[in-house]
């Protein structure tokens, strides 16, 4: 009878797996929270709906053209310090865009914003495959999808209760926080 010996588990995995999908899951969520506060910006700012569409396509945008580029340099630079700078440009970009007070700065701060998603995004998968074993990762990428597709879906209900009894505004002050509560755990 052959004996087998088991895996020490890795310390720190399920911490490291919530704080990941948190990231991916508040990348998501920032992808469509905005969509039914539009109309409020566009009266707030006075900016026409024909560019304010902009804060949407321009995060969209960025996280999709960085993906590649910003996942080398989590090669270059190591994927759990890219992934934390991620954290750090996306609360930024949040901050900066709930303070934003014109059709130039919004834009450009989703931008900002969607710089550190890309961060978030591209180094998520690298970093489960650094900190996961083989036989762990196919859950760990399962559980960072469901990050990602719950995060879309939650965006439309968080944007749309936040609109209806807060101001636009908080539709970014809301990743403040829990930006800050995910990063201090990394």
């Amino acid at each position: 009878m052959a004996l087998t010996t088991a895996r020490p588990a890795r310390p720190r995995t399920g911490l490291a797996l919530t704080v990941i999908v948190i990231g991916v899951l508040m990348a998501a969520i920032d992808a469509t929270i905005v969509v039914l506060a539009l109309p409020e910006m566009e009266r707030a700012l006075h900016v026409p709906l024909a560019h304010v569409i902009w804060v949407v396509i321009g995060y969209l945008l960025v996280i999709t053209l960085l993906a590649t580029q910003v996942g080398r340099l989590g090669d270059m630079f190591g994927r759990v310090r890219m992934y934390e700078a991620g954290f750090l440009v996306f609360i930024l970009g949040s901050a900066l865009c709930a303070l934003a007070g014109n059709e130039v700065t919004i834009i450009t701060f989703r931008v900002l914003q969607g710089v550190g998603g890309a961060l978030i995004t591209a180094n998520s998968g690298a970093v489960i495959a650094d900190t996961f074993p083989p036989e762990a990762r196919g859950r760990a990428y399962g559980y960072n999808s469901v990050g990602w597709n719950v995060g879309a879906v939650t965006g439309i209900l968080l944007g749309g209760l936040i609109i209806t009894y807060l101001s636009w505004r908080w539709i970014f002050w809301i990743n403040v926080p829990a930006g800050l509560a995910a990063s201090l755990q990394l």
